[in-house]
């Protein structure tokens, strides 16, 4: 039995018509009829009644519909992870945000959609990510880049909003104030995070902007992510100006407050090199993207 003849058979019955099939396959009636006679053939059964009106199952070609659906389907997954195994890994880095913030939860849904794909995760600050992504040592890369540091090379996906904000423990003595300024929290001890950190590379951006240095920032400890940052915070180590995405996120004792003449966002966005392209990159950003801005909305 040739996968051609299977294939007409299950167009046929979709189309309910030797003539629609036909049309839909670009061969010729005769030729759909000669495949679905063969098919019966080797059933040994009717599987269709030719009606003025087009083809109805029989009872008996129903089953058969029934497992030649089946084995189709079969067939396809396993061309597809026969395809797979022969693909490297699909390589994404992450900056610290969307790595734990996001990731967990897309990795595992996504894993149930597509088992066969074989994914390589790097979690890095934007500054490494933009780095791996010029060098073409990852194919996807999602984190916060300030504007410009992309150029045309690059296609851009823009996954959702951040801010910075004011995170406090809470009996830091800010807690309690009804408003605050820029001014007012840069006279407290801050915990901060490296320079190379794109909640600092967009903090510094900002203070420049409103005619602050970066050195007036009072740092008490610098530490390596952000989520360490709000461990800190959480106790009573310092104040830190940082990811309102990741504070809410940890929902532990922290108090986030907005800082009044200091409006700060951050875009968050999926990129890829233009001219590069594994085959499972595009279905594994567009399934990013959409449950991305689910988990962030």
């Amino acid at each position: 039995m040739r996968l051609e003849y299977l294939h007409t058979f299950q167009k046929v019955v979709e189309q309910g018509s030797l003539l629609y099939a036909a049309r839909a396959l670009g061969i010729s009636v005769s030729t759909v009829s000669a495949h679905v006679s063969a098919v019966e053939e080797f059933f040994g059964e009717r599987l269709l009644e030719r009606r003025r009106s087009g083809v109805e199952l029989t009872q008996k070609g129903r089953i058969a519909a029934q497992e030649v659906r089946s084995i189709l389907t079969r067939l396809e997954r396993a061309r597809r992870e026969v395809a797979m195994r022969s693909t490297p890994p699909l390589r994404i880095a992450l900056g610290n945000i969307p790595g734990v913030v996001l990731l967990p939860e897309v990795l595992r849904e996504y894993r149930l959609l597509k088992p066969e794909l074989e994914l390589a995760v790097l979690i890095k600050n934007s500054s490494e990510c933009a780095a791996l992504l010029e060098s073409s040592e990852v194919d996807v890369a999602v984190a916060c880049f300030l504007e410009g540091e992309l150029d045309a090379k690059y296609r851009c996906a823009l996954l959702g909003r951040d801010r910075l904000v004011l995170v406090l423990g809470r009996e830091h003595p800010l807690a309690e104030v009804p408003e605050l300024s820029i001014r007012q929290v840069l006279r407290h001890p801050l915990v901060t995070l490296p320079e190379s950190s794109g909640i600092t590379r967009y903090l510094h951006a900002a203070l420049r902007r409103r005619g602050i240095a970066p050195e007036e920032i009072r740092s008490i400890a610098e530490v390596n992510s952000v989520f360490s940052q709000l461990q800190a915070v959480a106790r009573g180590l310092g104040a830190a100006i940082t990811s309102e995405i990741a504070a809410r996120s940890m929902n532990s004792g922290l108090v986030v407050r907005e800082i009044e003449d200091f409006a700060v966002e951050r875009h968050l966005y999926v990129v890829c090199r233009r001219d590069s392209a594994h085959p499972g990159r595009e279905e594994f950003v567009s399934f990013f993207l959409e449950r991305g801005r689910e988990l962030l909305s």
